[in-house]
């Protein structure tokens, strides 16, 4: 049930609101600034801050493809037909302790961590009504979600039977209809390219991903199996050393930075309180529930809670007594740039790949190496994917360099997410441990958790992805 707030708290709870509020339009005018002329005028309406009511932007219709910019070399984060729309809160859905009909002082879900899984959810709950509230401890998107390539593997949820294949699969379902969504809502397109997969070696046995195809038409997933002749035929750029391939036309990409700022950008449109720098420092718990949460600037309380902390997991629930293993996995990326592109495909071999994009850009990826948190880029790391990528594609080698960057990816001793309630606790949540597969299956770990928070009929069995189970393999290390 909820418990009255004294007045200080209540004040200082709208002045929270009012801070909000104050961010959010700077937020979003900032993503905008820059897709509209000069003399074009621009403006916010919000409906009053205590009925979580999200922002309008308001203004004639226009069409523009200047750059909003973009930290990883992408700049092209376009931004159309953006003012003139206005943004409709969905009906709202009822969770117990809470009223939809009145105005709530208290947040419905509060979502620990401002990455692609976390932005996600909030979007998903936002859509169902939901009040929701997002914490993070830095900047929205900055930390694996953002230093990613953004490859999609393909799935097919009618054939898929493992945990781990049938989240790939419903988020493979969920990717087209999401981008158009976020790009019809926000004028931000995301990237989202079906530009098809080839997975290669270059030494060994003739038939040695015979094992690898296998498992994808088992799946249902629409496989090609190729020798060297016919993957000359759909890259002539691959090194004369290939020995065998196959490829998967389905597979996409999506450019990470333009789907956080899309995802940040609705969010809000649908209310979202977005809370940047804000990091969680304890919790408050009565018996099996958490009260509220302990940050720099106070609590914060809500009905329910779901941590969604990236690398940072197990440290934040460990306030609790929960032992989530989640560490950090570094994984350092390569940028080139080259016109004309020498490939169109993501070019898989083993961990490591290539991914094209149309303007250019190539990424070599990536690494996988336990340093704790330490971002930092190291001479091997880069030396190494560059040898990598022109032993795949040697006319890469005259190929501009242009930077380098790293990530920490929440990895897990058996390689699946922690997905679902925390056991003990009536109202805690998680959803971490991805690994190297956060963006790819963010959205169907955002409709799964919206599911559990909600108490909606999930989409499928959530067992294998609980918090509370037993991990017996080890991560796999390449």
């Amino acid at each position: 049930m909820l418990v009255a707030l004294d007045s200080d708290r209540h004040d200082s709870r709208l002045l929270q609101e009012r801070d909000h509020a104050i961010r959010t339009d700077i937020c979003i005018l900032a993503m905008c600034r820059e897709s509209f002329p000069a003399d074009q005028t621009i403006a916010t309406r919000r409906t009053p801050h205590h009925q979580h009511g999200p922002p309008t932007i308001v203004g004639s219709p226009i069409i523009c493809d200047t750059f909003l910019g973009d930290a990883t070399g992408d700049p092209d984060v376009t931004a159309r037909s953006v003012s003139g729309v206005s943004f409709a809160a969905s009906a709202p859905v009822s969770i117990e302790g809470s009223s939809s009909g009145e105005p709530n002082d208290m947040d419905d879900v509060v979502v620990i961590g401002g990455g692609v899984i976390g932005l996600s959810i909030a979007y998903e709950l936002a859509e169902q009504g939901a009040s929701v509230c997002v914490l993070e401890r830095g900047a929205f998107g900055r930390e694996a979600s953002w230093a990613g390539a953004g490859i999609l593997p393909p799935g097919n949820p009618e054939c898929a039977v493992e945990t781990k294949s049938r989240l790939r699969a419903e988020s493979h379902v969920l990717w087209p209809a999401l981008s158009r969504q976020l790009r019809e809502t926000t004028g931000i397109d995301n990237g989202y390219l079906v530009s098809g997969g080839l997975h290669v070696r270059i030494k060994g046995a003739a038939g040695q991903l015979s094992s690898e195809i296998a498992d994808w038409r088992s799946e249902g997933v629409s496989v090609q199996e190729l020798n060297a002749e016919r993957a000359f035929a759909y890259e002539p750029a691959l090194s004369s050393s290939l020995v065998t391939a196959y490829r998967l036309p389905e597979l996409g990409q999506v450019r990470n930075p333009r789907h956080l700022k899309a995802l940040q950008l609705a969010c809000s449109a649908q209310g979202v309180r977005l809370l940047p720098g804000m990091p969680v420092v304890g919790f408050d718990v009565t018996r099996d529930r958490v009260v509220s949460l302990q940050t720099p600037n106070g609590a914060v309380s809500a009905n329910r809670y779901c941590v969604a902390g990236g690398a940072w997991t197990r440290e934040l629930l460990n306030d609790v007594g929960l032992n989530v293993e989640v560490h950090p996995v570094r994984g350092q990326i390569v940028q080139l740039s080259m016109m004309p592109l020498p490939f169109r495909h993501v070019i898989g071999c083993g961990p490591r790949y290539l991914v094209a994009r149309p303007d250019g850009r190539i990424l070599i990826g990536s690494t996988e190496e336990r340093a704790g948190f330490n971002k930092a880029n190291t001479a091997d790391g880069v030396s190494g994917l560059i040898d990598f990528a022109v032993s795949l594609v040697p006319a890469l080698a005259a190929a501009r360099f242009e930077r380098a960057w790293s990530g920490l990816r929440p990895g897990s001793p058996d390689g699946l997410p922690y997905v679902g309630a925390v056991s003990g606790f009536d109202n805690l949540f998680v959803a971490a441990g991805h690994f190297r597969s956060g963006l790819q299956m963010s959205p169907g770990t955002a409709r799964l958790m919206r599911q559990l928070i909600l108490e909606q009929q999930p989409f499928m069995d959530p067992t294998g992805l609980s918090p509370a189970r037993d991990p017996q393999r080890l991560l796999p290390t390449h």
